[in-house]
């Protein structure tokens, strides 16, 4: 529902809107899956995987506002590579933290999580798109096309969600004990 009215908005015809969407998962995917997978060798997994989470949520909200099919395919590709090398940084961390006999349930875990994650996030944003074509959205957002503002709302609740990561580990601990 949402790339039909993106796709009206910008006058993108059913080509363009396959080739933003096909570019946006694939590209990321051929071209920064090695790069990211030496990162995830080399460098600290967790913050790793916080940036990338910081990088598709910043895709999903260039996504709102991104005025061409260039900038929208752009956009999605900022999606792609967070969440493609934010699951290669979540399975490396399993192989490395469960038992052996236990990585096979804990790889099963990620990846349902991620099959689950995608099934969800359409949900939530057909559900917020629905929500905001029937209803007055609230003055920050009521300028834009409910597809944007969708994608807005979307951003933000990565972005709050995000934010206990941001916190200092001690502040874990001490909430844990």
């Amino acid at each position: 529902t949402i790339q039909e009215s993106a796709k009206a908005e910008l006058g993108l015809t059913d080509d363009a809107l396959a080739l933003i969407q096909g570019l946006g998962a694939a590209v990321p995917m051929v071209l920064f899956s090695i790069p990211i997978g030496i990162l995830v060798d080399r460098r600290n997994r967790v913050r790793l995987t916080i940036g990338l989470a910081l990088l598709w949520t910043l895709g999903t909200l260039l996504t709102a506002f991104a005025p061409s099919a260039g900038l929208l395919t752009a956009a999605r590709m900022l999606v792609g590579i967070g969440s493609t090398g934010s699951l290669t940084a979540a399975l490396s961390l399993c192989a490395d933290y469960c038992a052996p006999e236990q990585r096979g349930r804990a790889m099963l875990i990620v990846n349902l999580g991620k099959a689950l994650g995608v099934a969800l996030g359409f949900a939530l944003t057909g559900w917020l798109f629905g929500m905001l074509t029937n209803v007055a959205a609230p003055g920050w957002l009521a300028e834009l096309a409910p597809w944007r503002s969708a994608h807005v709302l979307l951003a933000a609740i990565s972005a709050l969600l995000l934010l206990p990561l941001l916190l200092p580990p001690v502040l874990f601990t001490s909430i844990l004990d």
